[in-house]
């Protein structure tokens, strides 16, 4: 009777963190894009008033945004720094690496790199016109993701405490 209970009881506490996980997760991702938002409005700042080369601009952002955000930054910066590549490859690369690290999905990825694709081809004021205009696309996703992400943080965790106690019933 002992092992019955301690089995149920390790059902029920496995499948509410699974719930609570998967609940947190939508949360991440709206972090996630508020951090680039921010970055970005960091990086239009600097291309704005301050109008240091790309690289620059970039390795300022990048230390004024904590987190994963400005890692991929200094990344990116130092590699256009160092002149390894295009830089559209070096983004590609840095965030390729960085990607697992992020919670976001493949349309939020698809915003960011057609940002990134051209912005190192772009002058000083169409820069600023693109930053805008990935802050105002970011700011939809975010206005849109935060009612959905909330009833889905209670349906998964919910959930993940029913589908427990209704395993832990089924076994037992």
């Amino acid at each position: 009777m002992l092992i019955k209970t301690l089995a149920a009881a390790l059902i029920l506490s496995a499948s509410t963190l699974i719930g609570f996980y998967l609940g947190g997760a939508c949360g991440y991702r709206l972090q996630n894009l508020r951090d680039w938002k921010s970055a970005l409005s960091f990086l239009r700042g600097e291309i704005a008033f301050a109008a240091p080369p790309l690289p620059e601009a970039l390795k300022s952002a990048g230390a004024r945004v904590s987190g994963r955000v400005g890692e991929v930054l200094a990344a990116v910066a130092e590699s256009l720094e160092r002149k390894a590549g295009g830089f559209f490859e070096i983004w590609f690369t840095a965030a390729g690496a960085a990607k697992n690290k992020f919670f976001l999905k493949t349309e939020d990825w698809e915003l960011l790199t057609a940002f990134w694709k051209n912005l190192g081809s772009l002058d000083r004021s169409a820069q600023i016109d693109a930053i805008s205009l990935t802050m105002a696309q970011i700011d939809e996703r975010v206005l849109l993701l935060s009612d959905a992400a909330q009833k889905s943080r209670k349906m998964y965790r919910s959930l993940g405490i029913l589908g427990g106690v209704l395993f832990a019933v089924l076994l037992f």
